[in-house]
């Protein structure tokens, strides 16, 4: 015989779920925040020295045209800091959003002794909010990787330029 799942239930083991995956979520931001970070801490002075030799007047035109991937990769991770930026931007808005569902979630428990919520239209309520924060988090997750990813690239073409550009 289908037994059908109590809706207080479900909404239990998702609203779970969802504290699970907001810690991982957080970790993972946490990670990636460290990780342009510690680039940028290793090599700003050797970025800064490239920078300062293509702006020295009277060079050589070789000498210019030698450096103008180390001012396209600047450019490039200038764009990747402000998208990062704007993903941290995003993830601590949708922070505040969880902090403010699971304050709701914890005060209908109060209400209710222990249990989520014992009334259709508040459990309904809640369904709805935690599904969009859940398919929030998903997003920002998304979002993350992709931005790994091209920090990858973005160190991956900084190895290319030093090494061609020690040997002029």
């Amino acid at each position: 015989m289908l037994q059908i799942e109590n809706p207080a239930n479900r909404l239990l083991q998702l609203h779970l779920q969802f504290v699970e995956e907001c810690q991982q979520i957080n970790n993972e931001m946490k990670a990636l925040y460290a990780i342009p970070h510690k680039f940028v801490k290793e090599n700003a002075s050797a970025i800064d020295r490239y920078m300062s030799e293509v702006n020295i007047p009277g060079a050589p035109e070789s000498f210019n045209r030698n450096f103008d991937g180390v001012k396209i990769f600047v450019f490039e991770l200038e764009d990747f800091k402000q998208q990062t930026l704007q993903l941290f931007f995003e993830h601590r808005a949708h922070t505040d959003k969880c902090a403010e569902y699971l304050r709701k979630s914890q005060e209908l428990r109060g209400q209710n002794n222990n249990d989520m919520c014992n009334c259709p239209e508040v459990s309904n309520e809640l369904f709805e909010e935690l599904n969009a924060l859940r398919f929030n988090l998903k997003c920002i997750r998304e979002k993350a990787g992709i931005m790994t990813n091209q920090l990858v690239r973005i160190e991956g073409k900084w190895s290319v330029l030093t090494e061609k550009n020690t040997q002029y």
